[in-house]
Formats: structure tokens, C-alpha cells, sequence
């Protein structure tokens, strides 16, 4: 069988698909209050009010004369969230309209920052007094029941939602000292003292005038240790959040700076490090391999610790250099190790699969020293990779980062990640970072940068086992990282092999063409950057980050099932699986067809959501005498989100949800579902949302499974549906779609049956490979 005869087939969206107005929801927006009776809910008012009048009468006279004589500083104020009243509808956006204030920033799930003065905290507190007054015996008593649903009587719309924004608030405290400096610790105080500085980050209150005053009250807080101006340096970190490097003098300026209100955040800088160091070094010498002229080869640019000018094995395949390491503090194993992976990893682990054999051309970014010398630091890093992307991202698409940092990802973004998805951005690339290395089960969550939500995070997997082996084949490796990222997405995004400890390293070759053994994530991720840069280098289409990152996840399965991962404590441990090369992507059997869609939400063009009827379903897969539908459709869609890192843990700004509805009756009903949620997340709403259908996530996965069939019919409908943060942060949208429909009993013809129909309603392309990959051999 050819399967050049099954190829994917990219589908045009077609006008009447694109649709204005509102689409229906996909769950309802519970309005119930947290308290339902009388006392309970003015027993907490009153809590509250006692919260509010001790921010007022004792903490917020401790600070200077300066800040608290000025009647309209923004002091910011934490409002925590019940924990199943963390959706947006549950937010207090009436209240804060009331008392004239704002939501500046976004913490751990469900707390909530505001900028409040001393006058909007009065007002809050007279808003409380006067909801006292309102408040009814029960919830109930101010509903009516219309057309069998309750609804909120006309005349106490107003504080039914106030008091139910109200009964939402655990608790209310003032932005203080403790949770500025959350993320120092002995090893970043070292850090900060070695340095001579530290980083501030600044709450951004939306209004550049209050971000003056607030800087400049913060200026003035620092002349008393002799502190200029001129000595405090702006970070080009990202826009949206303001960051400074303030000399250290003492550890009293750490603690004066910590407690001025205005302050987000502390912390030392970040430093990266190539992390690994040989361990098995065998006498084999490998055979050089060399390119050969005008063939068409795969690129990466590796932003490692660089190549030995000295490594014969691997000179030839190096294309571009741009070094930002002088040559005497080089140590270039590292380096060497990560691009003899991409290049000679398949010859020297013959058990090695799913991995590009066919030789990759690189260019060498040298950013990372020999650490035994010096570290980068985190804005040398991002200078040196900016600089880089200026001069090569137009002809290099793929980005290897196998950087090693000891900053654990937090519920909140950093500025590094939020401006390592920038440049992504800017310059229409896509990174390829490593989890990072664990020591120890305690601490295994990902390092920054792994929470990028714009790039590929990869973890490790074990490619050999033995009697005194960790884990077993196939079992994600003890060191890899391991998720959630930013929002309860799901991180890494995929896996691939590495070492398995003590005994089964994955070898690759040094300079002087030895077989080596190491461990690490680092040594994965060269492997899926492999396998996307040909992703680039044989799709017959225009390719691109988003493109390129649907259907790695889309072709990725679990590693030991090689079926879909459908658990979250499994998507936190090895994202969606291990990925696919290019040809099993796209090519498939008379049993399985491939769709893939692009499109975009644009409301500014009409375009408020996606609805596609006559979504082809194969008619062997419908049973009509018994009114069902079998088989197995599998939808994955990553999509552009808007950013803003001074929301913190609402970094994403949209949500695009995709489902498919099959008729029955007169209805449609959905058949595809998310991942299941077997964290204990305390079964919350918002929480099970985020978890099982990857609410706020840039990348979704949906199914549809049933080999015995279900109610339904041949009718299908793929819709794509939008939700914002903030209605006034609209802006276009684009999406890409990879459709898989498939018999898992191989016995209907899919790809033909799925044809007919496409070529009736659709205009489609097919989508072969450019050329048919050439494994590279020693000769």
C-alpha cells in the first residue's frame, strides 16, 4: 500500500462558516451565591468590614508620610476568591466600579489584586454597610420562575449581584511584605549579594501617570540609602510590566524595598547553565558523516554552549556561527553532545525511534559559558537571543533551548518567559525548551522558561532499562520536570528519550567522534526539534509556529499505549505523548483521513465564531436503523492567544474552545470531550475547567471515542467558540486545526468515503511531502 495514496488533506474554510452574533454557551454562568441564608451572609459581610477598617486604621499608617498623607495612592489590596468562585462571572466587577477601582494584577488562581486608595476603601466599606441592609432572609426570596428557569427579580437586580459578588470574597488583605518576597530564598539571597543588585517589578495600574507617582514615590524612598536616580537601571523584559535592577547595599534596603506598596515582586536574578557533564565515554569511534550538495536538509538553531571548532564529526553540518562567548570560556560538551544527537543519535542508540535520521543543519548560538567560569544571566541571555533573531529567524524557524535554570515556575508568569513568548512572536519562530533537570521528587516542576505558553516544552522518557534501572522503558525519567504550567495548562507539551540512571544513558558523540553516554532533558529536546524543523522542511504549504505545533501535539501519543493521554496527572508528566515525524502525520490508510484548517476569530471582520455544517463524517461508520455513530474523531487546535504577563496567572488572555455536535433529533448534541480530571482539584467549576477542557490554554485536544457506537447521526457540525478575559482586549484570533477521523477496526473506507464529501461541499488540497526523507547511513 502507498500511503502517499492517504495524504492529509488541507481544508478551506468557507465563508458561510464564519459567523456573526453570539454563539450558545458552552456552560451555563452559575450565579449562585456562596452563602444562601441571612445570618451566614451578614456574619461575613461584617468579617469583611473588620478586614477592610484594619487596613485602614493600622497597617496602612505604618508606611511613610509621603505615601499615606496622598488621599488617592493606589495601595494594592488582595481580594481572594471562595475556591469554586474563581470564573469570571463570579468577579467583583461592580463593586470595583463603584468604589472607582481596578483589578492591576492576577496571583495564584483566585487571588485578585486591586489598586485601591484610602477613599475607595471607605467606600468599599460603606458598599458593605449598605448591602447589610439589603440582604434578604435566603437567595430565594428575590427569584421568580420563569419558563422553567429562575431568574432575578427586576427590582433587586442591582443587589442580588452586588451581594453575590460580596459572598465571593474570602477574605481581604493588604499587598504586603510576605508576598513580595515569596520567591527569595538563601540561594537567591546569595545570588543578589553576589551580584550587587536585584530585580524590582512593579505593579502596572493601567494609567501611566499613576505608575509615575508610584515610581516616584518609590524614588524617594531610596534616597535615604544614598541612592540616585541614575543608579537604578530599567530591564527590557516586556512592556506591559515594569522592572528595575536596584543596586544592593544591605539587606535593609531588600526589606525597604519589599514593603513600599507599589511593589509586585523581589527577586534575584536568574542565571543558565548547561547542565550535564560526561559520564560514559566508549572507545567506538563513529564514522563521519557529510551532506550531501544540494540536498534539502531540516535547520535548528541550537542556543547552547557551541560547537567545538575542533569536531570534524560535526563541522560540516554547521552552517551559520554566531558566538556570544569568548573562545577561553567555552566548554563546548554540551554543545556537542546536543547537536550529535540530531545528527548521529540514530547510529549510536539503534533503539532509538520517532527521530529525524536523515541529518540536520545547524546554527551555532553560542550563549552559554563554560560554567566552571561564569553563568549567563537571564537579561545577557535574552540580549544575546534578540540580537540572534535579528539575524537569522528569517531562514531559521526552530529554536533549540536546552538551558538549564534552578527557577521553579510559579502560578504566576515571569518577565523572562513572558518576554521569551515575545520574541517568539516578533520574529515568527518557535522555541524548543527542556523541562529542566530535578535532583529530587520534591521540587520536579518545571523551570523557567518551560511555562512559555508559545513554545514546546519537552520532558524525558527512558529509552533502555535494565535490572537497576529508575523506571522502566518507555516511563517518563525520575529528573524530567513536570507540570502544570501557567493556569493549570497542561507542560511539557511532549516527550521524548533520554537516559534512564544509573546505567542506560543515551549516547551521542563528542569531539573527537567517541560514542558518550549522558542524562537529561536536555539531550530530548534536540530530538523534537528535529522532527519540527522538517516539519518546516517538507510540509508542500506555507509553515508556521502555530501550524508546526498542532500537529506535533496532534501526532504525539503515551508512550507505552501509543493511544491518546486522556489523564491530567499523565499530561503533567508527559504532556501529550511522544511525538511523530512528518510522514505519519500526514499520510495514513484507506481506514483514517487527516483534515487541517486555518482560520481566524476577527469580530472586526465578522467573524465572531467558526461554524462548519456538513462536517464530513464517513456513512460506514453510521448505523441508521438503530440511529448511532461509531468510530473515533480526534481534533487538536492551538491558537494565537493574547498575552499580558501583568496578569500573572490570567497570562492568556482568550479562550477558544472546539467541538464537534452530531443531530439528534432536532437538537445537536456534543460527542467530543476533553481529558479527564483525576487530580483533586476539590472538584471545583472554574478549576475542572481549566483542567479537563484546557480552559485558557493555547492548545486544546478534544475526542470522540466510541468503537460500539452512540446515539447519533451523520450530521456534524465543528464549531469554534471564543471567550475573553476582557471584551475590551478583542483582537483577531488565528487557529489552526488538525482533524483525525479514523475506524479503529479497520474495516470502513474512511479516506475515500470522507473524499467523496469533501470534494461535494469543501475546496481542499492535498498535502504531500515535498520529498521523501533519506535516512543517513556510515557508508
Amino acid at each position: 500500500m502507498n500511503k502517499e495514496n492517504f495524504s492529509a488533506k488541507y481544508v478551506n474554510i468557507r465563508a458561510n462558516d464564519k459567523m456573526r452574533g453570539n454563539p450558545s454557551k458552552i456552560v451555563p454562568s452559575p450565579k449562585v451565591w456562596f452563602y444562601e441564608e441571612e445570618l451566614q451572609i451578614k456574619k461575613h459581610f461584617k468579617l469583611l468590614i473588620v478586614q477592610l477598617q484594619n487596613i485602614l486604621d493600622q497597617q496602612l499608617e505604618e508606611y511613610d508620610e509621603h505615601i499615606k498623607d496622598k488621599s488617592e495612592y493606589p495601595f494594592p489590596i488582595i481580594l481572594e476568591l471562595s475556591d469554586d468562585k474563581i470564573a469570571k462571572s463570579h468577579r467583583p466587577a461592580v463593586i470595583l466600579n463603584r468604589i472607582n477601582s481596578d483589578i492591576i494584577a492576577i496571583q495564584e488562581i483566585g487571588e485578585i489584586i486591586i489598586g485601591a486608595s484610602k477613599s475607595s476603601l471607605e467606600d468599599f466599606i460603606q458598599l458593605i454597610y449598605d448591602a447589610l441592609e439589603e440582604v434578604p432572609r435566603n437567595r430565594r426570596d428575590w427569584l421568580v420562575t420563569k419558563d422553567d428557569k429562575d431568574v432575578v427579580t427586576k427590582s433587586k437586580t442591582k443587589w442580588y449581584e452586588i451581594i453575590h459578588q460580596l459572598t465571593c470574597i474570602k477574605s481581604i488583605k493588604l499587598y504586603t511584605h510576605e508576598s513580595v518576597t515569596k520567591g527569595i530564598n538563601k540561594t537567591s539571597l546569595e545570588y543578589i549579594k553576589k551580584d550587587k543588585e536585584f530585580k524590582v517589578r512593579f505593579f502596572n495600574y493601567g494609567n501611566a501617570d499613576v505608575n509615575e507617582m508610584v515610581f516616584g514615590a518609590f524614588l524617594k524612598n531610596l534616597k535615604s540609602f544614598g541612592i540616585k536616580r541614575n543608579r537604578i537601571k530599567k530591564l527590557n523584559f516586556i512592556n506591559s510590566i515594569d522592572v528595575y535592577a536596584i543596586p544592593y547595599v544591605n539587606d535593609e534596603i531588600l526589606k525597604a524595598t519589599s514593603s513600599f506598596p507599589g511593589v509586585e515582586s523581589v527577586s534575584s536574578f536568574v542565571y543558565f547553565e548547561s547542565g550535564s557533564q560526561e559520564i560514559f565515554v566508549e572507545d567506538e569511534v563513529i564514522e563521519a558523516l557529510q551532506p550531501t550538495e544540494g540536498q534539502n536538509y531540516p535547520v535548528v538553531a541550537v542556543v547552547d554552549s557551541g560547537i567545538s571548532p575542533n569536531n570534524y564529526h560535526l563541522r560540516s553540518w554547521i552552517t551559520d556561527e554566531d558566538p556570544y562567548v569568548i573562545p577561553s570560556n567555552q566548554d563546548n560538551y554540551h554543545g556537542n553532545f546536543v547537536v550529535g544527537m540530531m545528527n548521529y543519535g540514530h547510529l549510536v542508540n539503534p533503539t532509538l525511534t520517532n527521530m529525524v535520521d536523515t541529518g540536520v543543519k545547524v546554527l551555532d548560538v553560542t550563549v552559554l559559558p563554560d560554567p566552571e567560569k561564569e553563568k549567563v544571566r537571564e537579561d545577557d541571555l535574552l540580549a544575546s537571543l534578540e540580537q540572534a533573531l535579528e539575524d537569522y529567524s528569517s531562514r531559521y524557524k526552530v529554536w533549540n533551548l536546552s538551558l538549564s535554570s534552578n527557577r521553579l515556575c510559579s502560578g504566576i508568569i515571569s518577565e523572562f518567559t513572558a518576554a521569551i513568548d515575545e520574541l517568539q512572536k516578533k520574529h515568527n519562530v518557535l522555541f524548543v525548551i527542556a523541562t529542566g533537570n530535578a535532583s529530587n521528587e520534591e521540587e520536579r516542576r518545571i523551570t523557567l522558561p518551560g511555562d512559555s505558553v508559545r513554545g514546546v516544552t519537552v520532558g524525558a522518557i527512558a529509552l533502555e532499562s535494565s535490572t537497576h534501572a529508575a523506571v522502566e522503558q518507555n516511563m517518563t525519567v525520575p529528573y524530567s520536570r513536570k507540570g502544570p504550567g501557567i493556569g493549570l495548562s497542561i507542560k511539557p507539551d511532549v516527550v521524548h528519550y533520554s537516559g534512564n540512571p544509573l546505567d542506560n544513558p543515551i549516547y551521542s558523540i563528542n569531539e573527537q567522534g567517541k560514542k558518550i553516554g549522558d542524562f537529561g532533558t536536555s539531550f530530548s529536546t534536540p530530538i523534537v526539534s528535529a522532527i519540527l524543523a522538517e516539519y518546516y522542511s517538507l510540509y508542500p504549504g506555507q509553515m508556521n509556529p502555530m501550524m508546526a505545533k498542532a500537529l506535533l501535539v496532534h501526532s504525539a501519543s503515551h508512550p507505552q499505549s501509543n493511544k491518546r493521554i486522556n489523564e491530567i496527572s499523565e499530561h503533567y508528566e508527559c504532556g501529550y505523548g511522544i511525538p511523530k515525524r512528518i510522514s505519519e502525520v500526514l499520510y495514513g490508510d484507506e481506514h483514517e483521513i487527516t483534515l487541517i484548517l486555518e482560520g481566524e476569530i476577527d469580530s472586526y471582520q465578522g467573524t465572531n465564531w467558526i461554524k462548519i455544517e456538513e462536517f464530513p463524517f464517513p456513512d460506514s461508520l453510521v448505523n441508521d436503523e438503530f440511529g448511532k455513530i461509531r468510530g473515533n474523531i480526534l481534533v487538536t487546535m492551538v491558537y494565537d492567544t493574547p498575552l499580558s504577563a501583568r496578569f500573572g496567572s490570567e497570562y492568556c488572555r482568550c479562550n477558544l474552545d472546539v467541538r464537534i455536535r452530531t443531530k439528534v433529533g432536532n437538537s445537536y448534541d456534543k460527542i467530543t470531550k476533553g481529558s479527564k480530571n483525576d487530580i483533586d482539584f476539590a472538584e471545583k467549576w472554574e478549576r475542572d475547567r481549566m483542567a479537563n477542557e484546557h480552559k485558557w490554554s493555547n492548545v486544546k485536544q478534544v475526542e470522540f471515542k466510541s468503537p460500539a457506537g452512540r446515539k447519533g447521526t451523520g450530521e456534524l457540525i465543528l464549531e469554534v467558540l471564543p471567550n475573553w478575559r476582557n471584551l475590551d482586549e478583542k483582537v483577531k484570533i488565528p487557529f489552526v486545526i488538525a482533524v483525525t477521523i479514523k475506524d479503529p477496526k479497520k474495516e470502513a473506507p474512511v479516506y475515500n468515503e470522507i473524499t467523496r464529501q469533501l470534494n461535494a461541499t469543501f475546496a481542499t488540497t492535498d498535502v504531500r511531502l515535498k520529498n521523501a526523507p533519506v535516512r543517513l547511513n556510515i557508508r
